[in-house]
């Protein structure tokens, strides 16, 4: 949705009468009841409904990543990990978690910190900061992995955890959710052709934002893994 469809629909409804605002303030209400977390309008509301299997998704600060992050997990999945770079780092989400879940109950602090939430979903958080503490988390199945400020971490950790975004529930959508803001050094620079169609400029065959494309990883001749984009179910 963009910034003037959204402007649109702002000005449509202060331009409604009292009566005919609180009528729609009402259906609003009766569609959020019930729900423990609700996207706001635009780019978060986009990336919820996104058909994506691994979304990038970036802002700088107060964009709404965190909020995003932890909603897919209250609302949207049963099992998910959410990681930082650093175990510190994990405190402001850990705690708008238990904002969220209006309780500190179920929520165990011991590293790995996990919540157990009042609608039922589990919530696990973990960091990366040194290599080989991804494979903490080998054999263990999430159908939500959620890497907050991910060009932080390296991309061997990053691709290892992919790997084990899984579950058992074949009714149960599984996906990635990488949220960033832009690379602060070269170290973060992988990013860019993991999503080279969104962010290389000399990409031969850009995507506008919230486009979806295909891709299968292959490995080369030199053994290291790469992105070979390939048309989508729908190309003729």
């Amino acid at each position: 949705m963009s910034d003037a469809v959204i402007d649109e629909l702002l000005a449509s409804y202060r331009s409604m009468t009292p009566e005919a605002r609180a009528e729609l303030d009402s259906l609003i209400d009766a569609r959020s009841q019930g729900k423990m977390w609700v996207p706001s309008p635009g780019p978060q509301f986009e990336a919820v409904h996104c058909k994506a299997d691994v979304l990038l998704y970036g802002g700088s600060g107060g964009s709404g990543k965190t909020d995003l992050i932890l909603g897919l997990a209250f609302e949207h999945h049963k099992r998910s990990l959410i990681v930082r770079k650093h175990y510190v780092d994990l405190t402001a989400i850990t705690d708008r978690a238990k904002e969220i879940n209006g309780t500190d109950k179920g929520y165990n602090g011991s590293l790995p910190p996990r919540l157990t939430t009042v609608n039922g979903r589990v919530i696990d958080f973990g960091g990366l900061a040194k290599p080989g503490d991804e494979e903490h988390w080998q054999g263990q199945a999430h159908d939500l992995l959620a890497i907050d400020e991910v060009v932080q971490n390296r991309e061997a950790q990053v691709r290892f955890l992919m790997g084990w975004v899984r579950s058992a529930d074949p009714e149960q959508r599984c996906r990635t959710v990488l949220a960033s803001n832009p690379p602060t050094s070269s170290a973060g620079d992988w990013i860019i052709p993991m999503f080279a169609p969104w962010l290389d400029n000399r990409y031969d065959n850009p995507a506008a934002p919230g486009e979806l494309r295909w891709c299968v990883t292959m490995v080369g001749s030199d053994g290291k893994s790469f992105d070979l984009w390939v048309d989508g179910p729908d190309s003729k």
